[in-house]
């Protein structure tokens, strides 16, 4: 299976984030929310998710907030979604 430029770029932030360089792991999952193709609710849901937990790692604690509320209602949309379909 082949990544998207999303994904490339997921895992290249979480291997920046392993190592503790944290700006430019939030400088990748960035890139990963601004790929042209279209981006599954999931993945981005993750990218902000991971973008949010830099921020913490970084002290930026209001920052981190915002973005895992948009987190966590891109997941809840989309799990409403799935059972609105069942």
């Amino acid at each position: 299976k082949q990544m998207n430029h999303a994904e490339g770029w997921k895992e290249k932030g979480n291997s920046y984030f392993k190592t503790g360089d944290f700006e430019n792991a939030e400088r990748c999952y960035g890139f990963g929310l601004q790929t042209p193709e279209a981006l599954s609710p999931a993945l981005i849901s993750l990218l902000l998710a991971n973008r949010a937990q830099v921020r913490i790692c970084m002290k930026r604690y209001d920052e981190a907030e915002k973005i895992k509320i948009k987190a966590d209602l891109l997941e809840e949309f989309e799990r409403n979604k799935l059972e609105a379909e069942m």
